[in-house]
């Protein structure tokens, strides 16, 4: 094995540990934790989130996130603001915490709390 061929093998060994970890983190965390990509589909979904909102990962994935649990009334208003982070990579709700209203699945809304980040990934 050659010494590029052994590089290689360490970085995806410490990838895999490093993946492993933040599933472990995230799976436990009493926060729910929710990835969305840049067309608003939801790509990951927390234990926290199924509790809270009451839909399973399995059922989410591939959905988008304000159709799923803003409240209709406030449709309009994410939908924008998601348009204009699309367009400029900017948005006011960024490194923010704001409170906000969600819905669960049986469309009960209650108040939540939105931390809001966002990151490149193959430059998407």
């Amino acid at each position: 094995m050659s010494n590029s061929d052994k590089i290689s093998e360490k970085k995806y060994k410490k990838l895999k540990e490093s993946e492993e970890k933040f599933r472990m983190i995230s799976s436990n965390a009493q926060d729910a934790i929710i990835q969305m990509n840049e067309h608003g589909l939801i790509v990951y979904w927390n234990k926290s989130a199924e509790r809270l909102f009451g839909y399973s990962e399995n059922k989410v994935l591939g959905k988008n996130l304000h159709q799923l649990i803003a409240p209709e009334r406030y449709l309009e208003k994410y939908n924008e603001g998601f348009a204009k982070f699309r367009n400029s990579g900017q948005g006011a709700a960024i490194g923010k915490i704001l409170e906000l209203v969600g819905k669960k699945k049986n469309g009960e809304e209650f108040p939540i709390e939105l931390s809001l980040s966002s990151f490149q990934v193959n430059g998407e």
